[in-house]
């Protein structure tokens, strides 16, 4: 485990992310200034208690009927692999951020594979051991 680092919104990283995040205190730390910077914007904020992934599709999925379309924002593959098991429903994307010379990718999930495996994708992906999906 990493050391706890005593930061403050000001500060400057001066060690890896996964360094830093791999130090529960350091993580629930830095979310909380997180969540307190965004709610004084006026965004909405939710903090999974254990699987991010389900809270972050669920939010969306509860954003669709009022909005023409949504991108889900991550880099875990486990989003996209959610996103084309449930959502029937073509104005949802997926954007996995670039990191260094890896650019940017936007997905569409009803575009990302044919449909019958798409209708048995979260089957497939929890038996392959991947995640607990």
């Amino acid at each position: 485990m990493s050391s706890e680092i005593l930061f403050d919104e000001t500060m400057i990283p001066t060690v890896y992310q996964e360094k830093f995040l791999a130090n529960p205190k350091n993580k629930n730390r830095l979310i909380s200034i997180m969540m307190n910077k965004f709610s004084s914007l006026s965004m909405t904020c939710k903090k999974a208690e254990k699987d991010a992934n389900c809270l972050i599709v669920n939010s969306a999925l509860a954003l669709v009927p009022t909005h023409q379309s949504l991108v889900v924002i991550g880099e875990d593959v486990d989003l996209i692999v959610i996103l084309i098991g449930i959502f029937t429903f073509y104005s949802v994307y997926f954007l996995k951020p670039g990191k260094g010379k890896i650019a940017e990718m936007i997905f569409s999930p009803h575009t990302a594979l044919e449909k019958t495996i798409a209708d048995n994708i979260l089957f497939i992906h929890a038996n392959s051991g991947c995640d607990t999906t």
